[in-house]
């Protein structure tokens, strides 16, 4: 058997085998979103919860005395 023999058998064996991969996910994706439900999505995730430390207030005048006022100002 001849190596581009061996290639059409491959590829068509390949693709078949995708096509009816692809037809039973199709079919299922129609069960799938009529048991979703929105609302408790993310209720479901139960994702935890981060603490975020709080942030000290930054003075903008102590870091003009302590840097100059070049450094210390935002550019836009």
């Amino acid at each position: 058997m001849s190596l581009r023999t061996r290639k059409i058998i491959l590829w068509s064996t390949v693709s078949v085998a995708a096509i009816v991969l692809l037809s039973f996910w199709a079919k299922s994706i129609p069960e799938k979103l009529s048991g979703f439900q929105g609302d408790n999505f993310l209720k479901e995730l139960d994702i935890p919860e981060i603490e975020m430390p709080d942030l000290p207030e930054i003075n903008l005048e102590e870091l003009e005395k302590l840097y100059g006022q070049e450094e210390a100002t935002t550019t836009e």
